[in-house]
């Protein structure tokens, strides 16, 4: 490892023998580069690869500084690399990240030209992090680095993990472990903990460095690049930490750093066609990546080269007239531009209307003075004529005059309130519980913002109702409806958009079929005139689309003509066809009659494509005629692998029981599916489909994009082509295509695990489109059984993707399709009963479920033997339901015949784990924590290897401990927890997050026995290790301040609980409100330790504080009634009786309406009370409570629970007396 560079900043290019010196920049250098390692890794070895792959006698290629790589496409570029102390384990840095950071800072400070080069960064996986971490601290104005941060150009991020893995669930950390050990490191070290996104350092410097970049005032350029191919990390299993062992242990080739990981939130993200450790290295100059790469490095200097030559010609030249695009920028208001959620992108070919735009454009202008309420605009016009592209051009041009641009398409509610959350996220940073929530969330923007709202066709759209409370709001409704009004919303302006004028119609023509237009030639311009103006009506769709049919097929225009003559659209297929539209207008079908007709001139062409070509295309269009018109992932139609699918076979999966039918995927279904669908896992996609998609496009039927959202390559129709494909299709056409959409549906749930959870949204469209055109399409001729394994199929990716809504839509059909009776469960359909209770469950109709069960359990008992998959499994989930339902004796029988059975015939007991787990669950829940103890002090190392069930082994120790806690056993409970502890750190290590929840429950145990000074020693050193580790600021730093401060009032120290606890305070109140409920707990205990110093108004100061929080929150909390107790007795201690009998008769309110208080709190509030009374004076009335108080102990006194009975006394819980009978605690 000699040729390692030291740590440090190192200049590549130009290089030792140059022209120039080696640390001296070429005379005609205009900006530096600087390249950032990863973790375990260093500069050259980073940025090289072999010119041939696994060829070590090959070229290696640096990029870096190869002449003929990167410095050939930037020459006047200086290049360094920055190296820095990345190990994570052998030979690792004991710095911080914040260390490493400042250490790029001070070196770019010092470099040659520091002052006025500018700089563009690029970032290797975690290099991007040590990258955000710097320039954060640079942001700072009065900092010495600042400078640095003004100079910078662009960042390029190359595969940075900057959250979790949606692919695996993986949090940030363990992402980072599993990056290092694919590639060769041993990953365990203090570095991981500040980069573990789930402590909130990460997260928060993420959010922060998204903010900076996407700033209108200091934003920087940023392109973020995401891996597309898989990485095999079956190496890497054997250097795994347990828990991450079994995540990958069945899927060894996975996407390492997704594009949910790998970009920020509103930043420009691209893919690169290569695996996670090819995302820095490149073989050569043709290398796909590494053009794409060398493009966006030499896009940053260009427009920074531009935007310096305007600023240049702006500070001296005169000031322009206020006209035209000054206009624009003169009427600007102080707005930082922070949102752009747009997926279209404007059409390239489109002209005119240059009217309209200058209309459209004044309108939606932010209003010069503060805008006191929303603005609502609508536009409308018949499908196809422009309304979105003419808006989608203003918007364009006007977003940074906007704090945010929202574009939603509302055509159905469902599709609304999935884009309502979407913003509600995007603006506050997370994910919302309610639509109210969503839309509430936009009730808050105090900037003005532009909302575009497409489809919007519903004037009764529950959304309508937020237009008023939108203060900052302008909205801009795309509607093809013929209704003049539009409900209750108060229109500032309303555009009808009509046709454009035959001479922009006849210009737009000749640009869509890339024709260049001849003054001489008039009969062409005659021959164009008349498909244009006469056919076409200068309809813009008709348009756009005869013009991508000339481009594509060298025919001359009168045989087009012709062609177009000769297609005539029947008065029942412009019926089909309007009705497909939703527009009964007769003023509409001329140019629909004309639509049909170049519509169908195209579908000629195809058919007459040779090959499978345009077979395929054509296929794939009636497909999408079946799905959602909105946006199809290619992802739908990549579902099959032949790892997963045997087609030779009857049938993929295990035999089920005999009797009973299953209704998984058969070789029936497989034969379905369409021919371009990729048969072959070794392929990434179908060279068919792709060459069909290519086809469509060329025709301009299809327009392919990337999903910002779900990241994969998506398809859409025009909704007018959408409904044209329907309405041409006889009733066998609709069968079959419906049987292929449904097979691609149903496959794709074998395999949804691994598909990205953004993409749940699309299917979810799609499902209730093949649910809605199953009810419409006659299934003739085909076995009613195969057809239900079909709906299954869907039913079980509805399931994957928790719309429960389809789901129950989906089993319904499956019920009818099979003509069974839905209330009377049978042995032969189980498992459609066994999801029709699931479904019941859902829904939260645990009673239905269970009679459901119950039935099936009946039926199945004479008729399936003992050990049947189906008897034991619907016996599992009816012991489950009746853990639901608190029927907790009814569980744990059910349960343990379960058990019993199983242990028969299992093999291995993990096989029979689950029911072990609940069967421990219904012991606890039912007072039988002995019991469950036992059980699971005997799940431990059985059947598998110490190794493999290690993680197994904790979780039940830890559980047993807690079981000890609840049974009045705490002496047992630490010595379980100390064995626990002694394992774990010989096996695992200390000081990580499990090990310290250990450490807590140890010090509670010791707490609860009394014994307060061992449990401080425990906490204060724990203490230590989490700020060091979290951060001081960190929640659960705050939760062990609370702790060490309860253990110091417990062991009579109230001097130092005080000085923790302000502390607590002091750090909340920089970041939350005053009344924030977490502020009511540290209130409490501050109190109290007042209170046992003496300084009694304090106390009361900061327990009225936390009862008015705890007020404004709920009355049922249980700390409002401790409050109300701890002031009352600080009155009496300080002979105020009459205050104390006010606060002890509201505690005796609140307690009343706080049911889950015993009755022994209640008679605990009396006596005080009476007390009270006898200091006050009122004899009568404390005796009266007196002996009210005794009527009630004599008679509750028989049937008092365990839990009502005064706490036993510290020598009996010293014993350890166990319980004999059940437990009742």
């Amino acid at each position: 490892m000699d040729d390692v560079f030291p740590i440090g900043l190192h200049q590549v290019w130009p290089r030792q023998g140059d022209a120039t010196d080696f640390s001296s920049p070429l005379p005609d250098t205009n900006v530096d580069i600087v390249a950032i390692h990863g973790l375990d890794t260093g500069s050259p070895l980073t940025w090289m690869a072999y010119a041939k792959e696994g060829d070590h006698s090959s070229r290696a290629v640096n990029w870096l500084q190869d002449s003929d790589m990167l410095p050939s496409k930037m020459p006047t570029a200086r290049i360094y690399t920055f190296d820095w102390n990345s190990k994570t384990y052998t030979g690792a840095s004991v710095e911080y990240l914040i260390s490493h950071a400042r250490d790029l800072l001070f070196s770019l400070k010092h470099r040659e030209g520091a002052k006025d080069r500018p700089i563009l960064f690029i970032a290797a996986c975690f290099g991007g992090t040590l990258l955000a971490k710097a320039l954060n601290y640079a942001a700072n104005p009065h900092n010495e680095y600042r400078f640095i941060l003004d100079l910078t150009i662009g960042i390029t991020f190359l595969g940075t993990p900057f959250r979790s893995s949606n692919e695996l669930a993986l949090t940030a950390a363990q992402l980072r472990v599993l990056i290092s050990s694919a590639f060769g490191a041993e990953s365990s070290s203090r570095l991981f903990y500040e980069l573990d996104g789930e402590n909130g350092i990460m997260k928060e410097l993420t959010e922060s460095f998204a903010r900076l970049v996407t700033s209108k005032h200091g934003g920087i350029p940023v392109r973020c690049f995401f891996e597309t191919r898989v990485t095999d990390v079956s190496k890497a299993i054997p250097k795994l930490p347990q828990v991450l062992r079994k995540l990958v242990a069945l899927q060894t080739n996975i996407i390492l750093v997704d594009e949910e990981s790998a970009c920020l939130q509103g930043v420009e993200r691209l893919s690169l066609p290569t695996n996670h450790a090819m995302m820095n290295k490149y073989r050569g100059a043709s290398d796909p990546a590494f053009i794409k790469v060398a493009i966006t490095l030499c896009g940053f200097l260009e427009t920074w080269k531009n935007k310096t030559v305007k600023e240049s010609a702006s500070a001296v030249g005169p000031t322009p007239e206020p006209s035209g695009q000054n206009l624009i920028q003169n009427s600007h208001v102080s707005v930082t531009h922070r949102h752009w959620v747009v997926s279209r992108k404007i059409h390239s070919v489109l002209i005119g209307r240059e009217i309209d735009l200058e209309n459209l454009e004044s309108y939606l202008l932010p209003p010069l003075e503060e805008q006191k309420c929303h603005r609502a605009f609508r536009i409308i016009g018949i499908r196809g004529i422009g309304k979105s592209e003419l808006c989608l051009r203003v918007v364009h041009k006007l977003r940074v005059r906007f704090y945010g641009v929202f574009w939603l398409d509302v055509r159905n509610s469902k599709s609304a309130e999935e884009g309502f959350f979407d913003i509600a996220r995007i603006i506050s940073g997370r994910p919302r519980d309610s639509l109210d929530d969503a839309l509430g969330v936009l009730e808050r923007v105090r900037k003005p913002w532009l909302l575009v709202l497409e489809n919007a066709n519903d004037p009764d759209g529950f959304y309508i109702k937020f237009f008023y409370s939108w203060s900052k709001a302008t909205i801009l409704l795309i509607s093809h409806t013929e209704r003049p009004g539009f409900g209750e919303v108060r229109l500032t302006h309303h555009i009808e958009l009509g046709s454009i004028t035959g001479e922009a119609a006849i210009k737009l023509f000749y640009k869509s079929a890339e024709m260049t237009r001849s003054q001489n030639d008039s009969e062409i311009d005659s021959i164009i005139k008349t498909i244009v103006v006469d056919i076409l009506c200068c309809y813009t769709l008709g348009i756009l689309m005869a013009g991508a049919y000339l481009r594509r097929e060298s025919v001359k225009l009168s045989e087009y003509l012709n062609d177009l003559k000769g297609i005539q659209a029947t008065s029942d297929q412009l019926q089909a066809l309007n009705l497909c539209l939703g527009t009964r207008n007769p003023a509409y079908r001329s140019e629909f009659r004309a639509m049909w007709s170049v519509l169908e001139a195209s579908a000629r062409a195809l058919s007459a494509v040779g090959g499978d070509d345009g077979r395929d295309a054509l296929g794939l269009l009636q497909i999408l005629a079946v799905m959602d018109s909105g946006t199809v992932s290619l992802d739908i139609f990549e579902p099959v692998s032949k790892d997963r699918i045997n087609p030779k076979s009857s049938s993929f999966n295990d035999q089920p029981d005999v009797g009973v039918v299953s209704f998984k995927m058969t070789k029936w279904q497989y034969e379905r599916l369409p021919e371009f669908v990729n048969l072959d896992c070794r392929l990434p996609k179908s060279t068919r489909l792709q060459r069909a998609v290519e086809l469509l496009q060329s025709f301009s039927l299809i327009q392919q994009a990337k999903n910002d959202t779900a990241g994969s390559e998506v398809i859409s129709a025009h909704p007018v082509i959408h409904a044209w494909i329907k309405a041409r299709q006889s009733s066998e056409d609709r069968q079959s295509t419906w049987i292929r959409t449904a097979a691609l549906l149903a496959f794709s749930s074998t395999n949804f695990s691994e598909r990205s959870e953004s993409s749940e949204k699309i299917f979810r469209k799609h499902l209730q489109s093949v649910f809605d055109a199953q009810e419409s399409t006659q299934i003739r001729g085909l076995p009613s059984v195969e057809i239900a394994r079909l709906l299954f199929g869907c039913y079980t990716l509805s399931k994957s993707i928790r719309d429960l809504k389809t789901c129950q839509l989906l089993l319904g059909r499956i019920f009818s399709t099979m003509e069974v009776d839905r209330d009377v469960p049978s042995v032969l359909y189980a498992e459609l009963y066994l999801e029709e209770a699931f479904c019941l469950e859902q829904c939260s109709q645990i009673k239905k479920a269970i009679e459901v069960l119950e039935l099936l359990a009946c039926v199945c008992e004479p008729m399936l033997p003992e050990n049947s998959v189906t008897r034991l499994r619907t016996q599992h989930n009816l012991a489950s339901l009746y853990l639901r339902n608190k029927q907790f004796q009814q569980s744990v029988e059910l349960f343990r015949n379960v058990i019993k059975t199983q242990e028969k015939e299992a093999v291995n007991p993990f096989d029979y784990a689950p029911s072990r787990e609940k069967l421990v669950e219904a012991l606890v829940a039912d007072g039988q924590t002995k019991c469950a103890g036992e059980i699971l002090d005997s799940m431990r190392f059985q059947g598998r290897g110490i190794e493999e069930s290690l993680d197994e082994y904790f979780r039940n120790r830890f559980k047993l401990a807690e079981l000890h806690m609840i049974n009045l056993q705490p002496r047992i409970a630490i010595e379980v927890l100390r064995d626990l502890e002694q394992s774990y750190v010989e096996r695992i290590g200390e000081n990580d997050r499990e090990h310290r929840s250990i450490r807590r429950k140890l010090a509670h145990c010791h707490k609860i026995i009394g014994e307060f000074n061992q449990c401080i020693a425990i906490l204060e050193p724990l203490l230590k290790i989490d700020i060091e580790l979290e951060g001081e600021n960190h929640q659960l730093c705050q939760f062990e301040r609370c702790g060490v401060a309860d253990a110091y009032l417990a062991s009579g120290q109230p001097k130092k609980a005080i000085k923790v606890l302000r502390r607590v305070l002091d750090i909340k109140k920089d970041t939350l409100s005053k009344e924030h409920e977490s502020f009511v707990d540290p209130r409490l205990l501050l109190g109290d330790a007042y209170r046992q110093s003496g300084e009694w108004e304090k106390a009361i100061y900061n327990l009225k504080e936390a009862i008015k929080i705890v007020k404004k929150r709920s009355k049922q909390d249980t700390r409002l009634l401790s409050a109300n107790i701890m002031v009352a007795r600080i009155y009496m201690a300080n002979s105020e009786a009459n205050k104390c009998i006010s606060h002890l008769e509201n505690a005796l309110k609140e307690q009343v309406s706080t049911t889950n208080i015993g009755k022994n709190h209640r008679q605990r509030l009396q006596e005080e009370l009476s007390k009270a009374y006898f200091e006050a004076g009122r004899n009568t009335e404390a005796k009266e409570l007196r002996q009210h108080i005794l009527d009630a102990q004599e008679r509750t006194v028989k049937d008092q629970s365990p839990f009502l009975q005064p706490c036993p006394p510290l020598q009996k819980l010293k014993s350890e007396t166990p319980l004999t009978k059940r437990d009742d605690a």
